[in-house]
Order: C-alpha cells, then structure tokens, then sequence
C-alpha cells in the first residue's frame, strides 16, 4: 500500500483569502492547515473554533487591556503594604536549567492523587495554611519540592528563591474584580 502525498500550493488570489498559517491543499482534494501561536497570548481551542466556521472576522473581537491584570497592589488605594509583594519582572531573566531528557535517566511518569493523599498533604503544611491552602497550592508546592529534590536544583548564583511560574486561564472566572470584558 502506498500513500499519494503530492502536494499543490493554492495559487493566490484563488478567490478565498489565505488563513494566517499554512494551508497546503492535497490532490486527493484535503488538505493540512498548521497554525503557530503563542499559548501565553491565546487559546488554541477558542482559535481552532474560530478558525474551523470560515468567518471573515472574530465573532468576539480581541481585547488589550493588561492594566486590568495588575497586581492587587498596584490598584490598591491603602498606603499600607500589600500581603504579598507583587511579582518583579524587572532585571535580568535567569537562564532556565535544561529540561530533563532521556540523557538524564528520567522518565515520564503519571500520578493519581486522591482526597485522602491531598488530606495527607495537608496535613504536612503549617497549622496556618492547612484551612486556606487550594487543592492546586497542595499540589503545585507537592510536585515543586519532588521535582527540585530530583533534579538536584543548586540555587542560582547570589539567589536564594525559584519560582514556579505557569499559565492560568481567567475566562469565565465571576469573582475578578473587575470583571476581565468580553475578548480578552
């Protein structure tokens, strides 16, 4: 069995405008459409689903307003100091370490965890946090410590913290203040 993988390129200015990406189109009448995007800045669900219906235009237009994710701090009318210092994107960026590999001996592995072992967790952090601490704390400080403990992190040169640092989806969250708008 063999597979037929010639290839055309749609000519431009074929009556349809070219999608951002690249779209080659197969003899067999398919074809493949391949999109690099930034997960940071945009959904790939929410993009695929836009893209998928053909519309000349967003149905909800894109919204830039990052003043809205300020920290609590920055907004803050009190002259108090906040609980927490705001994140300091200033200076220079470290170096992340290499990604463990194959060469590393490390393997991928999937973990369950139950309500009684996040109880147990629990149980391990400080009487002040263990009415507080969120499911994703227990287990984000859990697999932070393993990971650090694995992979033997010195601390880097004149610090003495590292931080974990992830991407969270805000949409559809009710109880910001103030609400993100509608496109963001």
């Amino acid at each position: 069995m063999t597979n037929d993988a010639r290839l055309r390129r749609t000519p431009e200015g074929a009556g349809a405008r070219r999608p951002r990406g690249c779209d080659t189109r197969l003899l067999c009448g398919g074809f493949v459409f391949a999109l690099r995007l930034n997960h940071t800045m945009c959904d790939a669900a929410g993009i695929v689903h836009g893209a998928s219906r053909g519309l000349p235009a967003p149905t909800i237009t894109p919204t830039w307003s990052r003043e809205l994710l300020s920290s609590a701090c920055s907004r803050s009318n009190s002259s108090s100091p906040p609980a927490e210092p705001a994140y300091d994107d200033g200076g220079d960026v470290p170096v992340p370490l290499p990604l463990p590999g194959d060469d590393m001996g490390m393997a991928m592995r999937t973990f369950t965890f139950y309500p009684a072992d996040l109880s147990a967790m629990k149980k391990e952090l400080p009487p002040r946090l263990r009415n507080t601490a969120t499911t994703f704390d227990v287990l984000a400080a859990c697999l932070w410590r393993t990971r650090t403990a694995a992979l033997q992190t010195p601390p880097a040169p004149g610090e003495l913290e590292t931080r974990l640092v992830f991407a969270a989806d805000f949409r559809g969250v009710r109880e910001l203040d103030p609400q993100l708008p509608t496109g963001y």
